[in-house]
């Protein structure tokens, strides 16, 4: 995943720091919000 996030910075000409500036505990990784359960419909 950091080797992604680093051609990525790459091939945009930015650092890899601002691809993540912003990202904390406060905001949840896509895998944590695809974890949730979705209520079935009935």
């Amino acid at each position: 995943m950091v080797d992604t996030l680093f051609s990525i910075a790459v091939v945009l000409g930015v650092p890899v720091t601002r691809l993540v500036a912003g990202l904390s505990a406060a905001n949840p990784s896509p895998r944590s919000a695809t974890s949730e359960r979705i209520p079935a419909m009935r």
